[in-house]
């Protein structure tokens, strides 16, 4: 499993380390993996009407799909209204409702090309409480549910890993210097009473397909040896100290 990083420069250490081993590094914050935006998706067009169509959704190039037993975008039937990323105002987003929807959401491009940069808002409609009875009613989105991806490539997964209490409206990135071809994620919780029950929320989707160029990646590798040097003679004056 991969860990998520932070931004300073032991996370960006970290990255260099890991796109020198071509492995995919998940990071945090807008920026944090795509540096050029090829592909975007906002989900401005689904409606609570179609939800039927989360199955085959596309746009832009991308198709973002998941089991159609699902909502489809903010507003639903009032008087419930969704905030999965709790910010507002309140964005038209992609929500894969949790009622029994054990499909993860992939994540593609149209046209088979692959990804090496991947960025969206994370949330999820596990809700806090009852949703009947008299308002205020209990808000939707629980930190505490567990994110989970799956990397996959040439049609065999290539790496896993998730993360619980994972803030909602955070940020997530991907990045691989290898490429892929699915991005599979879902948001789980333990409340459910149905395994692998998911109700993952996402919006403003960035994809990158092409890799970091390679003087980028040279200047990051810099910047992570520094790291490590720095890290490294500490070490060595403390056995110096200490002798």
């Amino acid at each position: 499993m991969k860990a998520f990083f932070g931004t300073g420069l032991v996370g960006l250490a970290c990255l260099v380390l890991a796109a020198n081993a071509s492995a995919m590094t998940i990071l945090q914050g807008e920026g944090s993996a795509v540096t050029t935006v090829d592909r975007f998706a906002n989900f401005d067009s689904l409606t609570i009407n179609n939800t039927s169509e989360l199955d085959i959704y596309a746009e832009n190039g991308l198709g973002i799909t998941t089991a159609n037993q699902n909502w489809g975008a903010d507003p639903p039937t009032p008087p419930f209204v969704l905030n999965p990323f709790h910010i507002e105002p309140i964005p038209t987003a992609f929500y894969a409702g949790a009622w029994e929807n054990l499909e993860w959401v992939t994540i593609q491009t149209a046209d088979s090309k692959p990804i090496y940069g991947l960025e969206f808002m994370y949330g999820n409609t596990w809700t806090t409480g009852d949703l009947s009875g008299v308002p205020p009613y209990s808000p939707w989105g629980r930190s505490d549910a567990t994110f989970e991806f799956q990397e996959w490539r040439g049609g065999t997964m290539v790496d896993t890993g998730s993360q619980t209490f994972l803030a909602l409206g955070t940020v997530v990135g991907f990045y691989d210097p290898a490429g892929f071809d699915q991005l599979l994620v879902r948001a789980t919780s333990d409340l459910s009473g149905v395994p692998n029950s998911q109700a993952l929320a996402l919006d403003n989707l960035k994809v990158q397909l092409e890799p970091v160029p390679e003087a980028r990646i040279d200047a990051m590798l810099a910047v992570g040896f520094g790291v490590l040097a720095v890290m490294g003679c500490r070490r060595k004056l403390e056995e110096v100290s200490a002798a």
